[in-house]
């Protein structure tokens, strides 16, 4: 069974600092030190092995993978706390919203469907208005008004989800924590969308 090495991080206080040594049939590495000058110690990895258990180079491969393994999980990290971001952002007032007569206001998907077919049947049974409720504001209009308004508010909602969708494709891509850091969330949307419902 392949034995595994451990690494963990640490401060060394600089006058005590040794890149290797041995104690007690043990031989201690610090890799990758780093001068904190306020606290005038190194802050590195450490990882103690069996003297002679493993060559230095082993050593140091072993921290490679290591180094490499725990990149992979901190950009995922990133990634993950960015899409979280997106995902907020999305469901904001910032992008779920819309102006109707200047007051905000905004539809979940349920119900835009819902209006847009109750509507849909009011005019194909020659109905000539309909009452729409846009969370507390109440709208009588004419059919083909409301079917554009409702349609207005689809093809807005549409172009938000696309651009989210956009935006997670394009994190999930980025090679460095720097790059995912600096990603612009807000980017891309479409204006946010103003409707007038009288003449």
């Amino acid at each position: 069974m392949k034995k595994t090495i451990s690494f963990v991080r640490t401060f060394i206080p600089a006058d005590l600092f040794k890149k290797e040594y041995a104690l007690g049939g043990l031989t201690i590495y610090h890799l990758d030190e780093q001068l904190n000058v306020e606290m005038s110690a190194y802050e590195c990895w450490e990882c103690s092995v069996r003297s002679g258990e493993y060559a230095q180079d082993e050593v140091m491969a072993a921290f490679e993978e290591f180094k490499a393994k725990l990149a992979a999980s901190e950009l995922a990290t990133a990634k993950a706390q960015k899409i979280a971001e997106i995902d907020a952002y999305d469901t904001s007032g910032e992008v779920n919203s819309f102006l109707v007569d200047g007051a905000s206001m905004w539809l979940d998907k349920a119900t835009r469907v819902g209006l847009m077919n109750s509507t849909t049947i009011a005019k194909n049974l020659g109905q000539e208005k309909v009452t729409l409720w846009l969370g507390n504001t109440e709208l009588t209009l004419a059919c083909d008004k409301a079917i554009s308004l409702l349609s207005a508010i689809e093809m807005y909602a549409v172009k938000c989800f696309d651009t989210t969708a956009a935006h997670k494709k394009a994190v999930g891509e980025l090679m460095t924590i720097e790059e995912v850091e600096k990603y612009d969330i807000t980017a891309g949307y479409p204006e946010k969308l103003e409707i007038t419902t009288y003449d």
